[in-house]
């Protein structure tokens, strides 16, 4: 029988399923211990400081991204792209990259409409399209996330 020790501490902890598949506990932490084992250099950062401070990633030679980070803004693609565009190098072990958000309330609240982003989202009703809370490859936002990390699922990605 399997063991899933990250529900294991949410069900005695009283955190819901949801809670405890997400992030750390379940994707980020079994990286970070094998980077450990295998006596990589790493140090830890959030899409928070990625939004608010990209100069954090300067200095490193790789950025790695682990877990299922599919919830990204316009800011966060845009330190990355620049790392990048600089000669850094940015290596993905992560789920799929599928939807712009935008953080809020000086990034206390993230918002994201996604299917519903057409109908009820206040970008399309003229604010900065830019910024709508959509599909990443939706035609007015117009920035595919292959182009960032040269292939994304948002249609299926199959191999044989």
């Amino acid at each position: 029988v399997p063991r899933y020790p990250h529900m294991e501490w949410a069900f005695a902890t009283g955190h819901s399923k949801k809670y405890a598949s997400s992030g750390w506990a379940s994707y980020d932490s079994h990286f970070f211990r094998f980077a450990e084992r295998a006596d990589y250099a790493v140090d830890l950062t959030s899409q928070h400081e990625l939004h608010f401070s990209p100069e954090i990633l300067d200095g490193y030679d790789c950025i790695v991204f682990v877990g299922h980070d599919e919830y990204w803004t316009w800011e966060m693609r845009d330190a990355v792209d620049a790392y990048v565009e600089r000669g850094g190098h940015a290596a993905r072990f992560a789920g799929n990259f599928m939807w712009q958000t935008r953080l809020e309330d000086e990034g206390r609240r993230q918002v994201c409409y996604k299917y519903r982003a057409r109908a009820e989202d206040p970008a399309y009703r003229g604010g900065d399209m830019t910024r709508a809370t959509n599909s990443w490859e939706a035609p007015e936002i117009g920035r595919p996330g292959a182009t960032t990390f040269g292939l994304n699922a948002t249609r299926g990605l199959y191999a044989s």
